[in-house]
């Protein structure tokens, strides 16, 4: 019982750390893509 919990709250943990890195990722593209549009 007490690894089931476990391994719920490490999934948890893993899907707020992707959900962070995409949200980075995003925000960072969309910056390049700014200036990318500034430059030409």
């Amino acid at each position: 019982m007490k690894q089931a919990a476990y391994i719920k709250h490490m999934l948890k943990a893993s899907h707020t750390f992707i959900v962070y890195i995409v949200h980075k990722l995003h925000y960072v593209c969309k910056k390049q893509n700014e200036t990318l549009f500034y430059r030409v």
